[in-house]
């Protein structure tokens, strides 16, 4: 019974952080120049989101045109040299200098996406980029910034205008700022050591070194989703961490490659989150959030999503089809003690953490439409 109340509890703090998701998700402010710098939420400062990313880290000693990363272009790398597009630069956060190296980039059939002018859109915690064609579609990337912990949601968009089906391969790639030590700590399939990367994975944990510590010289651990539980995509890891066999100086590199056939009018959408953590145990008990649509919403991860753009994801499953932990995330920078001198018992409402039966009747109608619109689309 008990894990029933503490599922209600997580879905009352779902329906106070993230029933955002009702608005219209897309709104949208005036432009803002790029680059954007200090963006700050939390105790996470999103240093840089610019147009001049460069791809990978490190130097190239030869060509590169491995087909299977790029698919149908081939894309030349020299020694000292890099493509740069749209992406996250760098973020330090919770006393950390630094957790990426130019991150979260996308390329559609081979080809970088690039905001198309010197200008983004930023809507409170929100960055969305202007539209740009690729392989056909019109193609977005949105960054959410959580305004509590040091996440980051990328939401990459694709919408089909044709009348006929279209298949494109959308890789998700960059640099973490681990280095040449990268190793993977941990994945949602994987806690031995050393930890085998496998393309089941839902998140991997990464970082340069097993002692952690809040010292802005030691690299935090970084928590990097792929794909969530009864998702109808899973991505190809092209690149895994830790591969330091890619290049001579960016084993902190990654590259995820998602297969995706979108209908004639139809958008497709896949969902990545990241996440710095001080340690391995506090990465691992936060990464449970990011398992499934329904924990996501939960944790309050999917704020400011419409539910059409939610049922849109292609690498979770439907949001309501999977029923979410209640989640362990404890930062440290925000665990409260407990206070020994308090020894009154909570009362009812706070044992159980129950909802008032209109916000309970009004959450699963919403999610029963969500199951609904996806029954129909399949």
């Amino acid at each position: 019974m008990k894990k029933g109340f503490d599922r209600l509890r997580g879905v009352a703090a779902a329906s106070a952080m993230g029933l955002g998701l009702i608005g219209a998700g897309s709104v949208r402010a005036a432009s803002t120049a790029l680059p954007i710098a200090n963006l700050t939420r939390g105790s996470a400062i999103w240093k840089t989101i610019q147009n001049q990313s460069p791809l990978f880290s490190g130097t190239f000693s030869t060509i590169v045109t491995d087909t299977t990363l790029f698919t149908s272009q081939r894309f030349s790398h020299f020694a000292g040299s890099s493509l740069t597009a749209f992406a996250i630069a760098d973020v330090s956060a919770s006393g950390f200098a630094e957790a990426f190296n130019n991150a979260l980039h996308l390329a559609v059939n081979g080809v970088l996406f690039v905001n198309p002018d010197t200008s983004v859109d930023l809507t409170g915690d929100t960055v969305s980029s202007d539209t740009r064609i690729l392989a056909d579609v019109d193609t977005e990337i949105q960054y959410y910034f959580h305004p509590v912990r040091p996440v980051v949601r990328a939401m990459y968009s694709f919408k089909n205008n044709s009348s006929s089906e279209i298949s494109i391969k959308a890789l998700i790639a960059g640099a973490l700022s681990s280095a040449s030590n990268t190793t993977i700590q941990q994945t949602s399939i994987d806690s031995s050591a050393p930890v085998i990367a496998d393309d089941q994975d839902l998140w991997r944990v990464s970082n340069d070194q097993t002692n952690l510590g809040t010292n802005s010289s030691t690299v935090p651990a970084i928590t990097l989703t792929r794909f969530g539980t009864g998702a109808s995509i899973i991505p190809i890891s092209v690149l895994t961490l830790g591969d330091g066999s890619f290049n001579t100086g960016g084993p902190g590199n990654f590259g995820e490659r998602y297969d995706i056939t979108i209908a004639a009018g139809e958008t497709a959408r896949i969902l990545v989150f990241a996440e710095i953590n001080k340690t391995i145990a506090e990465a691992t008990s936060c990464a449970v959030d990011f398992a499934s649509l329904d924990a996501a919403f939960t944790a309050g991860m999917l704020t400011g999503l419409s539910f059409t753009e939610v049922n849109e994801v292609v690498n979770y499953g439907a949001l309501g089809s999977i029923t979410a932990p209640a989640t362990t995330c404890v930062k440290i920078e925000n665990a409260v003690p407990t206070d020994p001198g308090d020894t009154t018992p909570p009362d009812e409402d706070e044992e159980t953490g129950a909802l008032n039966l209109t916000a309970l009747t009004t959450l699963l109608g919403l999610l029963t439409l969500v199951r609904v619109g996806r029954n129909k689309k399949a």
